[in-house]
């Protein structure tokens, strides 16, 4: 059995600020984002944003590499895997 990255959401409340549907949304889950991570009051629940980041990124990466995604689809989800991935590098510089 092959495991999915594709799974259901263990925090609902990370599950809608997320979006990876177009890079404007991705820019703006992102901002939304900094803001629950910088009014986190636990090393826990930074670590959680932290984490849904990071699988917000390898999610975007995927899909661009999917062959069966068109051109444009795939330039979309590089744009979104690249926001994400530069949110989630700089919560880990600051989570230490």
């Amino acid at each position: 059995m092959v495991k999915s990255i594709f799974f259901e959401p263990r925090n609902k409340y990370l599950a809608e600020i997320i979006r990876i549907d177009a890079p404007k949304n991705a820019a703006q889950s992102v901002r939304r984002l900094f803001q629950e991570f910088y009014g986190a009051a636990t090393h826990e629940k930074r670590m959680k944003i932290w984490r849904a980041a990071t699988l917000a990124t390898e999610r975007a990466h995927i899909i661009a590499e999917n062959p069966r995604v068109s051109r444009p689809q795939q330039d979309e989800a590089r744009d979104v895997a690249r926001i994400y991935g530069e949110t989630a590098a700089s919560m880990a510089r600051m989570i230490g």
